[in-house]
């Protein structure tokens, strides 16, 4: 199963795995060529509305270039303005999937470092040097970790027909 996996930030990181195999593995910053701050920078409205346009356009041309079988988005929302980003951010990661046809998976933060750490109570610093280890061909953490998403989701999701009837019917 070729799985897509993006470990949303202001750095996001994106990787796509295919079995044992990682294609893809990188990041990039959201707001790549935007100012952010400063007198010329546009308001934080306008500024998340240009980091979800920019998520949308890169996904949609990973999903076309590489073809991908499913799409996983971690879900790690958080409180305050960064949080409202990051619900939008993941809006628009299950829209390019769901535009391309594909099943998109929220994935919990506490869930897939469990699966993969063995615990999911360390501090941010400590998975993001473990995730380099565990990956160490990634730039940088964001994209280790969204390496890692993808091998989870690689390894514990099911996909099933999708006119199998359902058990409640």
């Amino acid at each position: 199963m070729r799985v897509l996996a993006l470990d949303l930030a202001t750095n996001s990181g994106v990787a796509i795995v295919d079995g044992d195999a990682t294609i893809v593995c990188t990041s990039w910053p959201l707001l790549d060529g935007v100012r952010t701050s400063g007198r010329h920078a546009p308001p934080l409205d306008v500024r998340h509305v240009l980091a979800v346009q920019s998520l949308r356009n890169r996904l949609k041309r990973l999903i076309a270039i590489h073809r991908p079988d499913v799409v996983a988005v971690e879900r790690e929302f958080g409180r305050g303005v960064g949080s409202r980003l990051l619900v939008a951010l993941y809006t628009a990661g299950q829209e390019a999937a769901y535009d391309a046809g594909l099943p998109c998976l929220g994935v919990r933060l506490g869930d897939w470092r469990k699966h993969v750490h063995g615990s999911a109570g360390w501090t941010t610093d400590r998975y993001k040097d473990e995730a380099m280890r565990l990956v160490p061909d990634a730039p940088d953490a964001d994209a280790a970790e969204a390496t890692l998403i993808a091998r989870y989701v690689s390894q514990t999701a099911r996909s099933t027909p999708a006119d199998a009837p359902s058990a409640k019917r």
